[in-house]
């Protein structure tokens, strides 16, 4: 990996970043199809992506780790960091895994979500609970 190539992906890291701090979303939309284009495995375009990510959102909880309700995000964190970890075992075994397996599993989780979709619906509330937050702040 030469210098050039190297400018190259840190300026689609910047340019990703500042697309992510500017509209809250996209890095991942933006850089992992460049990064790829520009020749790095699926495997390193992942894990810069999501140790970018994690980087970013750790700086604005950070910044705004005065306002954050921590009893109430505290649930929610660790069961995002349970299915991080299920969803780096899952990479891992389809990694492994032939062609027509994967397709399967992903025509399985489609097909589950479908299914789900069509058969729940949820009823609207009343309130949201943004209104709810901002009596009890």
């Amino acid at each position: 990996m030469d210098l050039t190539h190297l400018l190259g992906i840190l300026l689609i890291v910047l340019f990703s970043g500042f697309l992510q701090g500017t509209v809250a979303f996209g890095f991942g939309l933006l850089s992992v199809p460049l990064l790829l284009m520009v020749g790095l495995p699926v495997p390193a375009v992942l894990a810069l992506s999501a140790v970018c990510t994690a980087v970013q959102a750790g700086s604005g909880v950070h910044h705004l780790r005065q306002s954050v309700p921590w009893k109430d995000v505290g649930v929610c964190l660790a069961v995002r960091v349970v299915a991080m970890l299920l969803g780096i075992w899952v990479l891992s075994a389809l990694v492994r895994s032939p062609t027509g397996q994967i397709k399967f599993w992903i025509g399985f989780v489609i097909l589950f979500f479908v299914v789900l979709q069509a058969s729940w619906r949820p009823h609207p509330r009343p309130r949201l609970h943004s209104e709810e937050l901002r009596r009890n702040a």
